[in-house]
């Protein structure tokens, strides 16, 4: 999916970051992977000669202007499905001189889990690309000595020896890069990358800090009737944004009890809440939706914010349901599926209609659609209430701006960069992402 537009504030500040970070490691040039090819756009323009190679893991948007200047430098692993493979599909024609490595029958999501699921045709293809890469643009040859630290706010983590290889973080994968780490350290010294500002997290943190989020929050408390002195739990706690501004505000008992599957996530999760002096504020638990670990009866309430669209939706409502004492209530936001996102710009109808189609983020068991209403009953809960909402926030906004963009010619990018600049100029631009919320109370 691709981005006609180059220049923004937040990709120099990421850039800037990336830029301090080499300088404290002394590295000159590096092998490059990532799953978010946007937080590159900086770097590829005003220091490209830093980039030996470039590899692209399951990414879901493309800038293509920066990335044609590095396509014959470039591997892309991708499925033949699924977001991934839609916009390695539209990506192409752009990048005709990139090696692309498709997966069969295999579709590639924001969550889905390639390293692991395709370890050892990465490993050999990767390792057979990054070899014939660096006889061609060799990268600095650095040493880990088992390091780790921050700089420029990102954290890193060294180990291996040889040409450096920086590896950002692959979205919501719950391996992340670790599947292919140990055969990658025997010929590369690999850098692993983290904190708020990169990946996901850098996406959760900017989503969970927006004024439109928070609203959505607070009304979806309210209209569970869920009190500052009653006991949550959060599931799907991603990068523990929501959990800390629930802490934070009092607007739950403490600890709070915090949810997710992926161990790169509750680590960073844990990391923010001490950063704030959160630590003994909420409990990081690693766990599956589908799963609990906890006994019947355990917590009061419990809440979750766009998670059972990415796994089997009813038996994640099955164990809310199962966790929970009688009385107490299941709070749930899924994004919607079936609901056009809305750009506040003013552009020719025919041409919104396209930018705004529904964006299509769900597992094949998981909800994102208004039948959230009918699972919550059919989950055995009373008093079941379920109505659309929207956030937004700059976050979103750079987010999804490319998935906008795929569904234009050029012509009509032409237009929306021209309606966008009026709107910028104007201060009237935004976005608004649909959600459906629901809430259920469990029978007594």
């Amino acid at each position: 999916m691709s981005d006609g537009i180059e220049h923004n504030s937040n990709r120099t500040a990421v850039g800037e970051r990336i830029g301090t970070l080499l300088e404290a490691l002394d590295i000159s040039t590096a092998h490059i992977g990532t799953s978010v090819p946007m937080e590159l756009v900086s770097l590829i323009t005003d220091n490209p000669d830093a980039i030996s190679s470039l590899t692209l893991l399951n990414a879901s948007r493309f800038p293509l202007e920066a990335l044609a200047t590095q396509a014959s430098r470039m591997i892309v692993f991708t499925g033949d499905k699924g977001l991934a493979g839609e916009a390695t599909r539209h990506a192409k024609a752009s990048l005709l001189d990139c090696e692309i490595v498709e997966f069969s029958n295999y579709p590639a999501m924001i969550w889905t889990d390639m390293a692991a699921d395709h370890t050892d045709q990465i490993a050999k293809s990767l390792l057979d690309f990054l070899k014939r890469q660096e006889e061609l643009r060799p990268a600095t040859i650095i040493s880990s000595d088992g390091r780790s630290g921050e700089a420029g706010g990102i954290s890193y983590r060294i180990t291996g020896e040889g040409p450096a290889l920086l590896l950002f973080p692959a979205m919501i994968a719950p391996s992340q890069w670790n599947p292919l780490i140990d055969r990658l350290g025997q010929h590369f010294t690999v850098v692993r990358l983290g904190g708020k500002h990169l990946g996901a997290v850098s996406i959760f943190e900017g989503r969970g800090s927006d004024p439109s989020y928070h609203r959505l929050g607070l009304n979806l408390l309210r209209d569970a009737r869920i009190e500052s002195s009653d006991q949550l739990l959060e599931l799907g706690c991603g990068s523990g944004v929501t959990s800390r501004w629930l802490v934070q505000n009092d607007l739950c008992a403490k600890p709070l009890t915090a949810v997710d599957l992926n161990p790169f996530l509750l680590d960073e999760a844990q990391n923010l809440a001490e950063a704030d002096g959160l630590g003994g504020a909420i409990e990081f638990c690693q766990g599956d939706a589908e799963h609990l670990s906890f006994p019947n009866d355990s917590f009061g309430n419990v809440i979750s914010f766009t998670l059972i669209e990415e796994c089997d939706a009813d038996k994640a409502l099955q164990e809310m349901v199962r966790v929970i004492k009688p009385g107490g209530r299941v709070a749930v936001v899924v994004r919607a599926c079936d609901m056009p996102v809305f750009w506040n710009l003013p552009l020719d109808p025919q041409i919104k209609s396209k930018a705004q189609a529904p964006i299509v983020q769900v597992a094949p068991r998981g909800c994102a659609d208004a039948s959230i209403l009918r699972r919550l009953r059919n989950a055995g809960l009373k008093e079941v209430i379920a109505y659309p909402s929207f956030y937004g926030g700059k976050a979103m906004e750079e987010y999804f701006e490319p998935v906008a963009l795929s569904q234009l010619d050029s012509d009509e990018k032409s237009l929306w960069n021209e309606a966008k600049a009026t709107a910028l100029a104007d201060r009237t631009f935004y976005m608004m992402h649909p959600v459906h919320c629901a809430i259920g109370t469990k029978r007594g």
